[in-house]
């Protein structure tokens, strides 16, 4: 993978993060949290272009593609992505 790539990656996924800890704020208005839902939407689609760089992009989404791997062959590295957009999508489901 380009070096440029990954460190793109590892920065949408830092901004998912920071966006997700400012979801959990409790003294946000419904303007405000809207306005960061939208924000991670755009953070996770822009994820998901870099994926498909790298020659991870398919017609579905990366929740999709996770979800399909059967259970007893799930690598570590792909049950920590798939908790991370599990977590997001509680997030962002409040």
């Amino acid at each position: 993978m380009d070096k440029s790539l990954e460190d793109a990656i590892k920065e949408a996924w830092s901004l998912i993060d920071f966006i997700r800890e400012r979801l959990k704020d409790n003294t946000l208005t419904e303007k405000d949290r809207a306005h960061w839902a939208g924000l991670l939407n755009e953070a996770l689609r822009t994820l998901e272009k870099l994926y498909e760089k790298v020659g991870f992009g398919s017609k579905d989404d990366l929740s999709t593609l996770l979800s399909k791997i059967p259970d007893e062959k799930e690598s570590k590295k792909f049950i920590k992505v798939k908790k991370r957009l599990e977590k997001i999508s509680l997030v962002v489901k409040k």
